[in-house]
């Protein structure tokens, strides 16, 4: 091997690496308590002090090199406690230090990796989230994604993937102890997820329910908040039941709550109410096998064109198949039908045999309960308009009244606030004419 010397002058020589032969000899200078300059100390009152170099424990940890090279009092000193690390766990570091290795467990490795950050070990921390991340399943994915979620550690890229999996086993997730156990904000981080595996909207109640009850005294004024994040729309019926048995109950807790239950009428303001205005809580999660249908509502009978049916239709275009859904609950035809936010909207129409029987009504189909539920009425009734979703709302345009008037007029739905408004009329009235979304260049100047 060849090198060159400060003058310049070639020199062949054999570079030497250190190898195990040099960590056992540091390791048994300790021991021997040779030439050993400090003694640390664990959290424990009564812990045995451990003598070490401040040379080697210097070289590996960027916190002794701070403290031993700084000047500050435990820089001169021959002992020195560590009050935040216990002595177990500072014996593992202190003997990594020296023998450059350390064994983690499921039982050490988040205890070691608190440990080895406050001390800047960079090495170790490295290894203690490889090994964690390498054994993160469903059984512990929930007390990892807490873990490496915290303020304290912060490992983004583990912390998805641990709440990954925390949402694909949900309902095994929920019945361990870890998940009794977590505080109301990771409760509602975790419920409020579209990704949540469950087989329908109970599943998350129960849950909820299961947590409130594990400290009832603490997490009562907090409960209202989480049941927010639950998604009445796609309860069962004795589900709905506890579900606003369980928000009366959380309102007599929650600050402002008995404001809140002075103004329902009947639990009409509650949440899960047919009154409630649609919000994120009203889409269905991505574990409820929705599938994408075409549907009919209404119309026509074939033996007379003065007689409105009932019925309702749906075609699966991957599959070609047709199947009924729930019947209206009245018979009309030439109404708006239009869908938001994957929940179907049926708007105004004709009834009865004259054409001045139109209606303002607004009815929206339940998936979980299979029934049309009213909604806010239209400002005017009418039929033969037309209506599309656009923008988050649902449009209402052209047709003709009560008196048979073709109508210039714009009704926009507010799915949030399930309100029905004007806006901007048509420059000339129409009925019986398509609408469609879509997108055009503006006007030259």
């Amino acid at each position: 091997m060849a090198a060159v010397n400060g003058t310049g002058e070639q020199v062949t020589g054999t570079r030497v690496a250190a190898n195990a032969d040099l960590h056992r000899e540091w390791q048994n200078l300790r021991t021997s308590r040779m030439l050993c300059d400090v003694e640390l100390r664990g959290a424990e009152a009564q812990s045995t002090g451990i003598p070490c170099h401040r040379s080697v424990l210097s070289v590996h940890s960027g916190y002794f090199r701070i403290m031993f090279l700084s000047g500050m009092k435990e820089s001169t000193e021959t002992a020195v406690q560590l009050r935040n690390i216990s002595h177990i766990v500072l014996s593992e570091l202190i003997d990594y230090c020296y023998v450059g290795d350390v064994l983690l467990t499921d039982n050490n490795v988040q205890s070691l990796l608190t440990a080895a950050s406050f001390l800047d070990i960079g090495a170790v921390v490295e290894s203690c989230w490889t090994f964690m991340e390498s054994r993160t399943d469903v059984q512990n994915c929930l007390m990892v994604y807490c873990f490496a979620d915290s303020d304290a550690h912060k490992n983004a890229a583990l912390a998805r993937k641990a709440k990954a999996l925390v949402l694909q086993g949900f309902v095994s997730v929920s019945q361990q102890p870890e998940f009794l156990a977590l505080s109301n904000e990771k409760v509602i981080d975790i419920i409020r997820s579209d990704d949540i595996q469950v087989p329908g909207e109970d599943q998350v109640l129960l849950a909820v329910k299961g947590w409130l009850q594990h400290n009832p005294m603490q997490r009562r004024c907090k409960f209202w908040e989480i049941l927010q994040c639950v998604r009445p729309s796609y309860l069962s019926p004795q589900g709905i039941k506890d579900y606003l048995l369980a928000c009366i109950n959380a309102l007599k807790y929650y600050a402002g709550g008995d404001g809140l239950l002075h103004q329902s009428d009947d639990l009409q303001v509650l949440p899960g109410s047919d009154a409630e205005p649609l919000s994120s809580r009203s889409v269905a999660r991505k574990s409820y096998g929705i599938e994408n249908i075409t549907v009919c509502a209404g119309g026509h009978s074939e033996t007379s064109w003065i007689s409105q049916v009932d019925s309702v239709d749906g075609v699966n275009p991957r599959t070609s198949r047709w199947r009924k859904l729930a019947r209206l609950p009245y018979r009309v035809a030439n109404s708006g039908l239009a869908v938001i936010n994957n929940e179907l909207f049926l708007c105004g129409g004709i009834i009865g045999c004259g054409d001045s029987r139109v209606t303002p009504r607004t009815i929206r189909y339940n998936r979980t309960l299979t029934c049309w539920t009213d909604m806010a009425p239209m400002q005017t009734g009418q039929g033969n308009h037309s209506a599309a979703a656009i923008a988050g709302h649902i449009y209402a345009v052209g047709g003709y009244g009560s008196d048979t008037r073709t109508l210039a007029t714009v009704e926009r739905y507010d799915v949030t606030t399930n309100q029905w408004t004007y806006v901007a009329s048509l420059p000339t009235p129409l009925e019986k004419f398509a609408i469609v979304e879509g997108a055009v260049a503006p006007s030259p100047p």
